[in-house]
This record gives C-alpha cells, sequence and structure tokens, in this order.
C-alpha cells in the first residue's frame, strides 16, 4: 500500500506500508522526496494521520521500520514517534513499535 503526501496539488513524498500481516504486523517506510522539504513535518502529519486508520482497522499490533545507519534525520524521527531499535544489520537499524504509539513526532 502506498500513501502519497501531497501538499497543494504537489507530491512531496510517499508513506509505504508492506509486508502487512493482518492483526500482527507491518513494515513501514516514509519517504520526503527532496532535502528541502524535509524536516518540514510533512512525515509527522502523515504518520499522524496513518495510525489512528491502522489502529481503527486493526491492521498491526506491530509497526517495524528499516533505516540506513548513516540517515540520522530518519532515525531520529522514528525514535521521537516512539519507535525503538530492536535490531542492527550490516548497514541498516530495524525499528519497532506497538500501537498504539503512545507519542508521535
Amino acid at each position: 500500500m502506498i500513501y502519497l503526501i501531497d501538499v497543494e496539488k504537489a507530491i512531496l513524498g510517499f508513506v509505504g506500508l508492506y509486508d502487512i500481516k493482518p492483526g500482527k504486523g507491518l513494515k513501514l517506510s516514509i519517504v520526503i522526496f527532496s532535502p528541502c522539504d524535509r524536516r518540514r513535518g510533512y512525515g509527522t502529519d502523515a504518520l499522524r494521520l496513518l495510525l489512528p486508520y491502522l489502529q481503527k482497522k486493526d491492521l498491526a499490533e506491530e509497526i517495524i521500520a528499516e533505516v540506513s545507519n548513516t540517515n540520522i534525520g530518519s532515525l531520529s524521527f522514528f525514535a521521537k514517534a516512539g519507535f525503538g531499535i530492536v535490531e542492527r544489520k550490516d548497514d541498516r537499524i530495524v525499528l519497532m513499535s506497538k500501537l498504539p504509539l503512545s507519542a508521535c513526532p
């Protein structure tokens, strides 16, 4: 599943949900295409809209995000959203959170 991040009729990025195991878990990606659009709250807003939907539809209890270990911005974003590191593999860090998230960036 892909949800576009559309601001004033411009597509700035997307939220991707994949490896969905209904009622159990899913993997999440948030991508903001242009570096000048990052750190402006678009990912935060997308997550705030998506989480209640996931809870209402009982799609997942756990959400997994995988991030490059050099992507400090994404690591910070997911940490602020309540995700914790569960695994480090090669050049990737796997983060996880359980719904409901108590905090959202």
